[in-house]
């Protein structure tokens, strides 16, 4: 739908495309940043690199690198809880910006460790690292952001539209990584936390701050009028009514079982195949990803996307199944690659992606590889808007950030759990897996009891927000 605005007298047109996509461009440059700093690309793809880089001549060192992997999801999780609730109280504009600001900067620093010397370069780094993570509440920031920035109905297909995004940087991310991290990983850090300082910049000067609830279904006719806004804080009474709620809670505990085996495509297959005796390149591994892992990403941002909100609007219980299966089958995938009999290659032939993919149990294990990451962000799509639709606008920031800590907190303990137990195991990797999703199990069941209780949890934040409707209409 076109709409015009004025600035200065002069009359300027846009296009608001069927996701909104313009009401919400601070996160999009948060989802072109985020690849390029997420440690899920230069860290997890070059885990062997930056082992030789602080102990060189060494072998790879399961246990420090998983421990410094876990960390920063620990701290950053604690980040989130903590500096989460400042989305539900301030300008989330002010709070995206500066995050940014931040871990950019901090990134940045990276680049001026020591190299070669031990546990001195390994600590100078997680220092750096850790304290990057302390102010890294911007995924709850932009949950908030959203939820007041694109419409309900369209909520599965703006994440799906925002994985997509992610995906076709990440390509661009993988082969630079693996392509030039080894040689010149300080000019990595530096050049890419600059970028980031001045995408912090653009949000500061450029970004709009959304109106409060505007999205919010009961609200939306009330919130159009002029003067209208939603100023309504979190009390204990409506903590009861919503965020204490069986759904809610089952959502939140849910995460702690079943974010253990997330880490898994990122740092148990990543140091399977790259340790002997199958010695895949990271550059290797980073096109195998785009060949086959991007194909996956895609397919569940558009097409999984556009399914599950469709059958959101026939009942809001078929996301939760939707959800259920997703994981399950991430589950089944990531298993299903540790008992793939792989050719193994010499160091040489590691770094010849051709040559690797002559052979067909890598094709095999990249089919698997794909489903894996087609049902992952299946996952996510269905469950972010799942879980904005059942609380209170006022709790957004809150509730994303608990359920941001619960999740970040659980992937952080799973990977020092796998580190520690590949050290225990001798490098023992379906052992390791085996143990982490029958952890995971528990979580997945319990999205099978949210089907029995969200409607009725559902109907009681709607009520709430119809009687607050008309409070905001006729103030007395």
């Amino acid at each position: 739908m076109e709409r015009q605005e004025r600035h200065g007298g002069i009359k300027i047109a846009f296009l608001d495309g069927p996701l909104q996509l313009r009401n919400a461009w601070p996160v999009f440059l948060f989802s072109v940043i985020t690849p390029f700093q997420g440690s899920f690309a230069w860290f997890a793809l070059n885990m062997t690199v930056i082992s030789r880089l602080f102990w060189p001549g060494d072998s790879f060192h399961p246990l420090e690198i998983g421990l410094l992997y876990g960390m920063m999801n620990v701290v950053g999780a604690c980040a989130k809880l903590v500096w989460g609730r400042l989305a539900d109280k301030h300008s989330r504009k002010k709070l995206l910006a500066f995050f940014m600001a931040w871990f950019s900067t901090m990134f940045a620093l990276l680049g001026f460790i020591p190299e070669g010397m031990g546990n001195l370069s390994f600590y100078a780094f997680l220092s750096i690292a850790l304290l990057r993570e302390t102010f890294t509440a911007e995924l709850p920031t932009c949950l908030s952001y959203i939820d007041d920035a694109v419409d309900e109905g369209k909520r599965s297909r703006y994440y799906g539209a925002t994985s997509l995004v992610q995906s076709l940087v990440t390509i661009t991310v993988y082969i630079l990584v693996t392509a030039v991290f080894a040689r010149h990983w300080r000019l990595y850090f530096w050049i890419v936390g600059l970028a980031g300082i001045f995408g912090s910049a653009m949000i500061a000067i450029n970004a709009k701050e959304p109106k409060r609830g505007a999205e919010k279904q009961e609200l939306k006719s009330v919130l159009r009028l002029e003067g209208l806004t939603y100023r309504y804080d979190l009390t204990r009474e409506a903590v009861k009514a919503t965020i204490l709620t069986r759904t809610n809670i089952l959502i939140l505990v849910e995460g702690i079982f079943t974010q253990l085996v997330w880490g898994i495509p990122t740092f148990l297959i990543i140091g399977f195949v790259q340790s002997p005796p199958y010695n895949i390149t990271p550059f290797s591994m980073s096109l195998f990803f785009v060949l086959f892992g991007i194909p996956g990403v895609m397919i569940a941002s558009t097409v999984l996307a556009r399914y599950s909100d469709k059958k959101a609007r026939e009942s809001v219980k078929n996301r939760i199944y939707i959800i259920f299966f997703s994981i399950s089958f991430f589950c089944f995938s990531c298993i299903s690659v540790f008992i793939i009999p792989l050719d193994q290659f010499s160091p040489e032939e590691g770094g010849n992606f051709f040559s690797i993919m002559g052979h067909g149990t890598y094709w095999i294990a990249g089919l698997v590889i794909l489903l894996a990451e087609m049902f992952g962000t299946s996952y996510n799509v269905n469950q972010r808007p799942l879980l904005q639709k059942i609380n209170l606008p006022e709790a957004q920031g809150a509730i994303s950030a608990v359920n941001l800590f619960l999740e970040v907190l659980a992937n952080g303990i799973g990977i020092i759990m796998a580190g520690s137990l590949l050290t225990v195991t001798g490098n023992n990797y379906a052992a390791t897996v085996l143990f982490l999703v029958s952890i995971a199990t528990p979580g997945i069941i319990m999205w099978l009891l949210c089907g029995r209780w969200i409607e009725g949890d559902l109907a009681r934040v709607s009520e709430l927000l119809k009687k607050r409707a008309e409070e905001i209409k006729s103030p007395t």
